[in-house]
């Protein structure tokens, strides 16, 4: 009798693991609906950092041609959340991105690039980088972006601090 009353148990359990386990937690609905677009002159570089995305659920845009990328978001602003551009992209190249997109759209910029030299990484950031990271982009990165649009909604909010985030690391 013991024995039926474990299957049963299990049953339960499995049942309500079902039950649950299509129930979106309130991250899962943000990951869902967090749009980012993707400028980069690559291709394969843009089919692997949206495959990528797809697996965290996030909405992905992406552009080959600059011009192209920055008349989307000035007409779609509302639209994307965050962006990822590459430092080294022909036309407008990341830190002029990140003067434009800075005076004309107030959106979070990852900066990417093959490029490991610290003036590179020091001068995307001082044009208002949230972040720089290392292609290939790793999918620990690419799991966490997110954390850039909370912090850039909380800072644009006077006399909130922003989050400290634990796995914002890309010294490994």
């Amino acid at each position: 009798m013991s024995q039926e009353h474990t299957t049963d148990d299990r049953d339960k359990t499995l049942f309500l693991e079902q039950e649950t386990s299509e129930v979106n937690s309130p991250l899962d609905e943000f990951l869902q609906s967090t749009n980012v677009l993707v400028v980069d002159p690559d291709l394969i570089t843009l089919r692997n950092m949206k495959e990528i995305m797809k697996q965290y659920t996030y909405q992905v845009t992406t552009y080959t041609d600059a011009e192209e990328a920055i008349s989307f978001l000035i007409n779609c602003k509302h639209d994307i959340n965050i962006v990822i551009w590459d430092y080294h992209m022909p036309g407008i190249n990341g830190l002029q991105a990140l003067e434009i997109i800075g005076s004309k759209i107030d959106l979070p910029v990852v900066i990417m690039s093959n490029d490991h030299q610290t003036k590179s990484v020091v001068d995307a950031i001082q044009h208002g980088a949230c972040h720089y990271v290392m292609k290939p982009v790793r999918k620990e990165i690419i799991a966490f972006i997110w954390h850039h649009i909370i912090r850039k909604r909380v800072m644009s909010k006077p006399g909130l601090v922003p989050p400290v985030v634990a796995h914002d690391d890309c010294s490994k």
